[in-house]
């Protein structure tokens, strides 16, 4: 089924304090920083199974932009599938409306411990079990 590009919508933002307090409740072992140049973090630990290692994932949001993710120890295998060139890493299709600057960034960290328990299956299988969007013409 070929993905469409849904029509661009204003979406109310959600203000930087209940980003804060929603990672609170759903996320309480990330702590958050308020960075440099209007950029919010928050630093913590995802363990997607019981054998996992528990990986330190690091959380950024400018003030406008996407939440980008990084995964800081253990390191991600190079070639890894669905990663940004900064290393960040790759959750959603931009265009679906899966997140957007109106919804809780808490979701985004739910996305990356599923991305992480899909890693830990490509590292076994060598195969991508997560969802997919297009990269490109004819590619999912």
């Amino acid at each position: 089924m070929a993905r469409t590009r849904l029509p661009k919508f204003r979406v109310q933002q959600i203000p930087p304090v209940r980003h804060v307090v929603d990672m609170r409740r759903h996320f309480p072992g990330f702590a958050y920083r308020k960075a440099q140049r209007g950029v919010s973090m928050w630093t913590g630990t995802l363990q997607p199974s019981d054998g996992s290692p528990q990986y330190l994932v690091e959380v950024q949001l400018a003030d406008r932009g996407r939440p980008l993710v990084y995964v800081r120890r253990p390191a991600v295998v190079g070639g890894t599938h669905h990663r940004y060139e900064d290393g960040s890493l790759c959750l959603y299709y931009p265009d679906d409306g899966t997140w957007h600057r109106g919804r809780p960034l808490s979701e985004v960290v739910a996305l990356a411990a599923a991305w992480l328990w899909f890693y830990e299956v490509w590292l076994l299988t060598g195969r991508w079990l997560g969802p997919e969007a297009p990269h490109g013409a004819g590619k999912r």
